[in-house]
């Protein structure tokens, strides 16, 4: 192999060397030039707030759902349990 075909090879390794360290922060350093506005952790403040005040909403309305249910379910069992005594006093 002569000098110039070495040379080359070099170049080309240091070129795709250069472009594989670059080229996986591109994308990174891209986002952040295009949107400086943006943060790592989207929920603080007040955006924040809303979406606790939401995930609490939704919480609030599951325990009522399951409240209800447990209920209804208790007083499907007691009437369940009021058939049965009724049916065995009649043959």
């Amino acid at each position: 192999m002569s000098d110039e075909e070495f040379a080359g090879i070099q170049k080309k390794l240091f070129l795709w060397l250069f472009v594989a360290v670059l080229g996986g922060n591109a994308g990174v350093i891209a986002i952040n030039k295009s949107n400086p506005q943006s943060r790592a952790d989207p929920f603080t403040g007040q955006e924040g707030k809303e979406l606790e005040r939401r995930i609490d909403t939704i919480d609030a309305e599951q325990q009522k759902m399951i409240w209800r249910m447990l209920t209804q379910e208790a007083d499907s069992s007691e009437c369940q349990k009021t058939i049965q005594d009724h049916l065995r006093r009649h043959p």
